[in-house]
């Protein structure tokens, strides 16, 4: 795990936790802890930000975190039972880990369903995320599910809490708004690598990309790399996950 400084530009080993196979990772700012999943084997702790101690909170692998800093709930993408690399549903629980619950089931939605990505609308206590071929929405709760577009080949999304509009990487390589207000989906600029995870932090997306394309911030309509390395993001040494730490 590394540290990437906004501010600075700079990008610095992370001093106190070394885990294999990190599949998600993310920031709870009330507490100053980071979530943590891992693959092998498939388990969620919390771990104070700059301490090496931490805790086993589940036994599950969860793919993707969303969290509602005010609420105190993590909403998270979770691997089948039998260690399958694809999600089967999206559950929800505390932040503590305590309370959790299955609010959505892929298969529900047809055979061979899987879902992927997930960002929350904390204003109307909504969640986003897509199977194969839709985009949908539902309450945390999992009700009130719509199923709001059709589109290929999502990667990630995130949702701007200050524009309102969820921004996702689809159809191979471009970067999409949908609005819910009007439930208008705009192209707005292709990515030339293919886009792992998405946050928004101070009115920009960050990225971080599979393969050689590193981390990106997108603003005003306009994307730059920026390299691997005030807020901090926590990333894999490969750009494969990406935290914002204010």
């Amino acid at each position: 795990m590394f540290q990437y400084n906004i501010g600075s530009n700079t990008v610095k080993k992370y001093p106190y936790l070394h885990f294999k196979r990190i599949i998600a990772i993310a920031y709870v700012s009330a507490t100053k802890r980071l979530l943590i999943s891992s693959s092998d084997p498939h388990r969620i702790m919390s771990a104070p930000l700059y301490s090496s101690d931490y805790k086993l909170i589940q036994d599950v692998a969860a793919n993707r975190f969303a969290i509602d800093q005010t609420d105190q709930l993590a909403l998270m993408l979770v691997f089948d039972a039998d260690r399958s690399v694809l999600c089967s549903c999206v559950k929800k629980m505390t932040v503590e880990g305590d309370d959790i619950e299955t609010v959505l089931i892929a298969k529900e939605y047809g055979r061979g369903t899987t879902i992927g990505g997930l960002a929350l609308d904390t204003r109307r206590k909504l969640f986003y995320t897509f199977t194969n071929h839709h985009l949908l929405s539902a309450t945390y709760d999992g009700f009130d599910v719509q199923l709001l577009s059709k589109s290929r080949a999502i990667t990630d999304m995130v949702f701007s809490q200050t524009e309102r509009l969820l921004y996702y990487h689809a159809n191979h390589g471009t970067l999409k708004h949908y609005n819910p207000a009007n439930n208008v989906t705009v192209s707005l600029m292709p990515l030339r690598h293919l886009t792992r995870n998405m946050i928004e932090y101070d009115g920009k997306i960050y990225t971080s990309s599979m393969g050689r394309g590193g981390l990106g911030v997108v603003e005003n309509s306009q994307y730059r790399a920026i390299k691997p390395g005030g807020g901090e993001i926590c990333c894999e040494s490969n750009g494969f996950l990406i935290a914002i730490i204010p």
